[in-house]
């Protein structure tokens, strides 16, 4: 049957976090998870919808949260259709495409109740969710192994830290490969690049490949065994270790700052640098800047950050780390080939292109 989304959801509005303790439920804003606090806005399963920023990105929540302002939620008439359900089939509107604000994309409710929906049998939904449910699944298992390894990689750097205070003192931009060279897409003869954009990390931490033509502004090329961090609301935490091919020149938004190491061993410690609270803290410390739409870092501040300085104990700690960060982005692309064959799958399912018995052949 068919329905009007505003027929089968409730859109409510998500509301202000800031005064609320700390806990253990989780605070979603358009970009995700900002934070945990002690206190939920709704506890049933719900579909989490962008009013402002990022408009692709949905999220789906099966436990207590919150929502800031920026963000709507559902409550969902479940004697029609599951959540589980209705997120994938929201996931089939091109919602950026309905934008309606002007320096900020922005939805309405009148825009997202107005969305016409074919709701099959439950049978047929439960069949639907359980097969895209399946690879969802291993993505976020992949993103909780990369998680944990984000944890060890952080714990042996500090530990290094910690054992080491007694030595010298050097530099990252002593240490580290600290130019960039410009990409002008006016004047390139590549037709396409990877390009690793703000939006793109945002969304998948996932470079896409972009049409040369399609690129606006200049970008930094990016060099063999780098580490991008973002220095544009750098309270925002993105730290990326891109890869480059042979194939396609990477590139990388002006907004990101690029440090290069030698070698894989060079990139593992400059990753763990980067991606340490200390590090972090340090770097948002000496933002500029009135509001957090509009805070930057300058690069020099994370050239001037230091370490304590020991080649042979660096390179040691360099060996240990480099098979984690291996295998870090050995899961990426796992995720990232997952979530290609679910997004090819979604649209042929759902619109019945592909039959429940095609798909689990």
């Amino acid at each position: 049957m068919r329905y009007k989304l505003g027929e089968v959801a409730k859109i409510r509005y998500g509301k202000d976090h800031k005064k609320l303790d700390d806990g253990n439920i989780p605070v979603y804003g358009s970009g995700g998870i900002m934070r945990y606090v002690d206190t939920a806005l709704y506890d049933k399963k719900s579909v989490l919808i962008p009013r402002k920023g990022s408009l692709g990105n949905l999220f789906f929540a099966n436990k207590p949260f919150w929502t800031v302002d920026t963000l709507f939620y559902t409550e969902i008439d479940e004697n029609i259709l599951m959540p589980e359900f209705l997120f994938y089939k929201l996931k089939m509107f091109n919602l950026a495409s309905m934008n309606v604000g002007s320096a900020v994309p922005s939805l309405t409710t009148a825009i997202l109740n107005a969305l016409e929906l074919d709701i099959p049998s439950f049978e047929v939904q439960s069949q639907i969710v359980n097969i895209l449910k399946a690879f969802d699944e291993r993505i976020s298992l992949n993103k909780q192994i990369n998680h944990h390894l984000e944890e060890v990689i952080n714990a042996i750097f500090l530990r290094y830290i910690e054992s080491s205070k007694q030595l010298e003192a050097k530099k990252l931009g002593e240490l580290f490969d600290t130019k960039t060279a410009t990409f002008n897409p006016a004047k390139a003869r590549e037709e396409k690049v990877n390009h690793f954009s703000l939006p793109a990390f945002d969304s998948s931490q996932y470079p896409l490949v972009d049409e040369t033509n399609n690129i606006k502004s200049n970008k930094n090329i990016i060099k063999e065994y780098s580490v991008l961090f973002s220095k544009l609301n750098p309270s925002t935490k993105r730290v990326w270790v891109p890869f480059t091919n042979q194939d396609l020149i990477s590139v990388c938004s002006t907004e990101f700052v690029s440090l290069a190491g030698k070698d894989k061993i060079e990139q593992a410690i400059l990753f763990a640098i980067i991606n340490s609270q200390i590090f972090q803290d340090y770097f948002v410390a000496h933002a500029t800047g009135t509001t957090n739409s509009r805070q930057r870092t300058k690069p020099s501040v994370a050239y001037e950050f230091e370490i304590p300085y020991n080649k042979n104990l660096l390179n040691q700690l360099g060996r240990t780390l480099s098979p984690l960060l291996t295998q870090l982005e050995d899961n990426l692309h796992q995720i990232h080939k997952l979530t290609q064959i679910r997004n090819e799958l979604l649209p042929k399912l759902l619109s019945g292109k592909l039959s429940i018995n095609q798909a689990t052949k």
